[in-house]
C-alpha cells in the first residue's frame, strides 16, 4: 500500500499524527493501544520502509490456544511507531499510547514478503511486554479488508490466559509510562499539532526532557554479527555511566541509577564546560594503563587514590537541548554526539569511535592489542532500554562476575588473606561454589578488601557443597561481587587460572548467575547413543518415501530415493558423528533449483524419527535442538527435503561443552589443490606439536576439514579462543598464504583458516554428509596418506559405491578412542 492510503485518509492540519514518509531498513515492532469508537490494539511491523499494520480488537494473548482477529489496515509511516496523543474526529478518533515496542524478525530462512503474500507469517517478537514466536494467518476478506488471526506459538514465553492476561496486567505505555484515560482516570495525552510553516525555530528547552533512563545493554555472542547495518565499537573495561547535564549541573549515574558524581569529580567538572542547556550522555568511565588500554582494577584503585586521570568514553547521546533523541537511528545520534564533542574539546571526555569493516576483523585486532573485545550495534535502530539484540558484545577472553563467599589465611609475605572463595547462583537460584582466586591483588586492594570483609564475617558456609580446606576458611555473607578473569572451567566446574580484576560495586550479588559452568557428560546418555548406533549396522528402512523419484539435484540427476539409499549404505560410519548432536538443516523441498533455506528448529513439524527439544544455552538463552537417534532419522530428514546436515560441535546431553574442534580450510581465488593439501599438513603438524591427534575429511566442496576430538571439559568461549589462536598463529607464520580473518577483499591466492565453526551455535557439515550443490559432492573422511591422491570433487553420491563402500578400512576408526584436552599452557608457550 505504501503511504498513499494513509495520507488520503488524514488531514494533517487537524491531526497530530505524523505525515511521515517511507523510511530506511529496520525491524521495528510496536503495538499501540487505541481508545477509538471501540478499544483495540494496533500491531505494526516494519517492512520495506513502512509499518505493516493490523487492528486487533481484543489485543494479543500469550495463550497459544487463543486466536485473535487481526484486521489488516493501511501501511503507516515509520515515525508513527512512537506516536502518542489524541486523534481528533474524522478518522480513528481517540487516545493512543505505545503499549509495547521492540524489534521483530521473520522465521529463519523465510522471506516475510512471500509469507505475507501467501497469507501465513511466522515471526519472532523482541518487545518489552511480548516475546517469542507468533503467527499471523490470513482467513478471508470482509468489506475489502483482509482478516487475519494472530496467535502465540508454543514456546517458553507462552502462558495460559487464565494464569496471565497480558492486556489486563500490562496497561502502561512503554515510552511514557502513562495509561489511557479510561484506565487511569486522568486527562488524555494532548499532542499539539505544529504546522510545517512555522516561522520561528523552537526555542531551546532548559529542562532535560527525560530523567534517568535504564541503559541499553548488549547480548553476549561468540561472534560479531555480519551485515552492512552493523557498526563496531571497542568494548571498555570500566563502569557504565549516564551523565545528566541540566542548567549547568552534572549528575553521573550508574546503570542502576545510583548517583556516583562524587566518585568522578574530575569528569563532572569537565562536563560542566559543555555549552548545552541540557543533555543526556551514555558512556563508560575508565582508567587507562601504560599501553592505553582500559583496566578495571586500576579504575577501582583510582576511585580512592585519584592518582590517575579518569576518562569518560561517550558512545551515545540520548537527549540534547530539550529534544529526546532516543527514537532517532543510532548513526544520527552518534553524528550529533561527535559534532558536540569535536566542537568542545575536553581532555577527559572522548568520543567512542566506530568501524564499519567486518566485525570479526575488528575483534581480531582488539584481541591482538589485548583489549576487552567488541560491541556491535545496529546503526539503524533507536535506543531501547534493556537487552533486545540491537547491541551484541563479543569478548576476547573469559571474564565473569562471582560472589565472594569467603577467604583463606595469608601465606608467605602476604598480609590480609591468601585467596578468595567464589560462588554464583545456578538456574534454581542456589549459590554454588566455583573455586578460588589468589592472584591479581595489589597491596592496596588487599587492605581495602579486608576492611570490607569485617562486617560480613559469618561462621556458616553460604554454599551447600563440600569446599576444600573448609576448616581454614573464613566464611563471608554473600554480598560482595568480584570481577574475575580466567582461562576456563574444569570438568567439575571449578575455575582454572583465575585472576582478580576488581570489585563490582554496581551489581547486586543476587544477580550473579552462573553462565559458563562446565557439566560432566551423562554416561547414561552416552550409553543410549552407542546403543542406537549399534542397532544401525545393518540399516534397513521402515519408512516409505513419498515421491521417491523426485529429482532434488537436477544437475547430477539425484533423486530422493538415491539419497535415502546412500544414507542407509554409510549409516554404520556416519551415525556416530550425527546421533544426539544438535543439527542445523539445509532444506530444499523442491530441489536446489528452487528455494532452499537453513533451519535449526522444526517449527512444530512432525518428522519421522526426527526429534526436537529445548536446551538451556549460554546466558540462560533457550535453544531449540533438532536431533536424531538412528538411521531412520536420516531417512526422515531425506523425506522432508533435507540436502545438507550440519552439526554443532557438541552433544545435546552436554550442550555447553563442545567435544570436537573443526578447522575449515577455505581457499580463495587462485589457490590450487596442492596448496590446500599442504595447508592441511601444516595444520596437522602444528596440532602434533601440541600433542593433539587430528583427522581429515573433504568438505564436499573446494576445501578440506580437519577434525580434532576433544574431551568435553571446556566452555564455548575458550574453545573458540583456542581455535582462533591456532588460526592466527598459522597466519602470522605464513601471511602470504594464510588468513585468520574472513575479509573477502584479502582472499585472493590465500587460504582462510576458518576457526568460526567452533563458536556457540556454529555448525559444520557432518562426516559423510551430502552437499546441496550441482556436483552432489560428499564430505568424506580420508586418511592423511591419501591427501595428495584425492580431488576436491572426488567423492559424489554417484560414485560412492566405488569410492567409499569398497574401502578396506575406515580412516576414522580411532576417532572416538582418542582422549585429549585443549593444551592451553602449551599453546601459550608456543606463542
Amino acid at each position: 500500500m505504501a503511504l498513499q492510503e494513509y495520507k488520503r485518509k488524514r488531514n494533517f492540519k487537524e491531526t497530530p499524527e505524523p505525515r511521515g514518509r517511507v523510511g530506511k531498513k529496520g525491524a521495528i515492532y510496536v503495538i499501540q493501544k487505541h481508545d477509538a469508537t471501540r478499544l483495540h490494539y494496533d500491531l505494526r511491523l516494519q517492512l520495506d520502509g513502512v509499518l505493516k499494520s493490523w487492528a486487533v480488537p481484543k489485543g494479543p494473548s500469550l495463550d497459544p490456544h487463543e486466536k485473535r482477529l487481526a484486521v489488516e489496515v493501511e501501511d503507516h509511516p515509520i515515525d508513527y511507531a512512537t506516536f502518542e496523543g489524541v486523534i481528533p474526529k474524522g478518522y480513528g478518533a481517540g487516545e493512543v499510547i505505545v503499549w509495547d515496542y521492540g524489534t521483530w524478525a521473520p522465521a529463519a530462512g523465510h522471506d516475510p514478503r512471500k509469507d505475507l503474500k501467501k497469507g501465513r507469517l511466522d515471526f519472532e517478537i523482541r518487545g518489552e511486554k511480548l516475546h517469542g514466536r507468533w503467527m499471523l494467518v490470513r482467513t478471508r476478506s470482509q468489506g475489502g479488508k483482509p482478516q487475519w488471526l494472530l496467535m502465540k506459538r508454543t514456546d517458553s514465553d507462552a502462558k495460559k490466559e487464565s494464569d496471565y492476561d497480558v492486556t489486563e496486567e500490562e496497561k502502561e505505555s512503554v515510552l511514557s509510562g502513562r495509561r489511557l484515560a479510561r484506565d487511569s482516570g486522568e486527562a488524555p495525552i494532548q499532542v499539539k499539532h505544529t504546522k510545517r510553516t512555522a516561522k520561528k525555530p523552537a526555542a531551546k528547552s532548559k529542562k532535560l526532557p527525560i530523567d534517568f533512563v535504564e541503559p541499553e545493554l548488549a547480548l553476549l555472542e561468540n561472534n560479531p554479527p555480519e551485515g552492512d547495518e552493523w557498526i563496531h565499537e571497542m568494548k571498555f573495561d570500566g563502569y557504565r555511566t549516564l551523565a545528566q547535564l541540566e542548567n549547568g549541573d552534572v549528575t553521573l549515574l550508574t546503570r542502576k541509577g545510583l548517583n556516583w558524581t562524587q566518585k568522578y569529580k574530575p569528569i563532572q567538572k569537565e562536563l560542566e564546560k559543555l555549552p548545552v542547556e541540557n543533555a543526556l550522555l551514555d558512556g563508560e568511565i575508565v582508567v587507562l594503563d601504560e599501553k592505553g588500554r582500559s583496566n578495571f582494577q586500576l579504575l577501582q584503585e583510582n576511585i580512592k587514590s585519584r592518582k590517575m586521570p579518569f576518562i569518560y568514553y561517550v558512545f551515545d547521546l540520548l537527549a540534547l537541548d530539550g529534544e529526546d533523541l532516543r527514537d532517532q537511528p543510532l548513526l544520527e545520534r552518534k553524528k550529533k554526539l561527535k559534532s558536540l564533542l569535536d566542537k568542545n574539546k575536553l581532555p577527559s571526555i572522548r568520543y567512542s569511535e566506530h568501524w564499519t569493516v567486518a566485525g570479526e576483523e575488528v575483534l581480531d585486532q582488539c584481541c591482538h592489542l589485548g583489549l576487552e573485545g567488541v560491541v556491535s550495534k545496529d546503526k539503524t535502530k533507536p535506543y531501547v532500554s534493556g537487552r533486545n539484540g540491537d547491541w551484541i558484545k563479543s569478548k576476547c577472553g573469559m571474564g565473569q562476575e562471582f560472589v565472594i563467599i569467603g577467604y583463606t589465611r595469608p601465606g608467605g609475605r602476604r598480609v590480609g588473606f591468601g585467596s578468595l572463595l567464589l560462588g554464583a547462583y545456578d538456574d534454581s537460584d542456589e549459590l554454588i561454589y566455583t573455586g578460588h582466586v589468589g592472584t591479581g591483588f595489589s597491596q592496596a586492594t588487599l587492605q581495602d578488601l579486608i576492611t570490607k570483609f569485617k562486617p560480613l564475617k559469618t561462621k556458616k558456609s553460604p554454599v551447600n557443597q563440600k569446599v576444600p580446606e573448609a576448616d581454614e576458611v573464613q566464611w563471608l555473607k554473600p554480598q560482595l561481587v568480584a570481577e574475575v578473569h580466567f582461562l576456563n572451567f574444569t570438568r567439575e566446574g571449578i575455575l582454572r587460572h583465575a585472576s582478580f580484576a576488581g570489585l563490582r560495586l554496581d551489581k547486586p550479588a543476587r544477580e550473579v548467575k552462573l553462565d559458563l559452568l562446565a557439566k560432566p557428560t551423562s554416561s547414561k546418555k552416552k550409553a543410549e547413543a552407542k546403543k542406537s548406533v549399534k542397532k544401525t549396522k545393518a540399516a534397513k528402512s521402515t519408512l516409505k518415501l513419498s515421491n521417491p523419484t523426485k529429482v532434488l539435484i537436477p544437475q547430477a540427476n539425484v533423486t530422493k530415493q538415491e539419497i535415502a539409499e546412500y544414507y542407509l549404505a554409510v549409516a554404520k560410519w556416519m551415525l556416530p558423528h550425527v546421533v544426539d548432536r544438535p543439527l542445523a538443516l539445509v532444506r530444499c523441498p523442491d530441489g536446489i533449483s528452487k528455494e532452499c533455506f537453513f533451519q535449526k528448529s522444526l517449527h512444530d513439524a512432525k518428522i519421522h524419527e526426527v526429534f526436537e527439544e529445548k536446551r538451556k544455552g549460554q546466558k540462560g538463552k533457550s535453544e531449540n535442538v533438532i536431533y536424531i537417534e538412528s538411521a531412520e532419522g536420516l531417512l526422515g530428514l531425506t523425506q522432508m527435503g533435507v540436502l545438507e546436515i550440519h552439526t554443532w560441535q557438541t552433544h545435546r546431553d552436554n550442550f555447553l561443552n563442545p567435544d570436537q574442534l573443526i578447522f575449515d580450510l577455505d581457499p580463495g581465488p587462485g589457490v590450487n589443490w596442492k596448496q590446500i593439501a599442504n595447508a592441511a599438513l601444516d595444520l596437522k603438524e602444528l596440532l602434533s606439536q601440541l600433542k593433539l591427534q587430528s583427522f581429515l575429511k573433504t568438505s564436499g566442496g573446494k576445501g578440506l576439514h580437519i577434525h580434532v576430538p576433544i574431551e568435553p571439559a571446556q566452555g564455548w568461549d575458550e574453545f573458540k579462543a583456542f581455535a582462533n589462536a591456532m588460526a592466527r598463529y598459522m597466519a602470522e607464520k605464513n601471511p602470504k598464504l594464510y588468513l585468520a580473518v574472513m575479509s573477502k577483499s584479502k582472499r585472493q591466492k590465500k587460504i582462510f583458516i576458518d576457526y568460526l565453526r567452533n563458536g556457540y551455535g556454529a555448525t559444520a557439515i557432518v562426516a559423510y554428509g551430502l552437499r546441496a550443490r550441482a556436483e552432489a559432492g560428499l564430505a568424506i573422511p580420508i586418511d592423511w596418506d591419501e591427501i595428495h591422491d584425492v580431488k576436491p570433487d572426488g567423492f559424489t553420491i554417484k560414485n560412492y559405491q566405488k569410492t567409499i563402500l569398497n574401502r578396506k578400512k575406515d580412516p576414522w576408526a580411532r576417532y572416538f578412542k582418542v582422549k585429549q584436552r585443549l593444551p592451553f599452557d602449551e599453546l601459550e608457550e608456543m606463542d
